[in-house]
């Protein structure tokens, strides 16, 4: 299976601008994850964080705190759905 490309998945040019603006910010230690609002430490590996609804981006986030936002996201939807889901026993 191949996977999307970086821009099909949302990462493209316009996202790689956005980064690139925040880079200085985030490498100089000024930065505060967007979810948790602790610091984010230079060298530290971060994320251009999206809403959760994608419309927007919310700034730089820690890897960590990115990534559980998302798996939060989809577990939950995961969950609705199989709340909705008839089971014939």
């Amino acid at each position: 299976m191949t996977r999307a490309t970086t821009t099909s998945r949302g990462y493209g040019a316009s996202h790689q601008r956005m980064r690139e603006k925040y880079k200085p910010l985030v490498e100089s230690g000024q930065a505060l994850c967007a979810r948790c609002q602790e610091p984010i430490a230079p060298g530290a590996l971060w994320e251009l964080d999206h809403s959760d609804d994608r419309s927007e981006y919310i700034g730089p986030s820690h890897r960590t705190c990115n990534r559980r936002a998302g798996q939060a996201k989809a577990t939950a939807a995961r969950m609705a759905k199989a709340a909705t889901t008839v089971r014939d026993w």
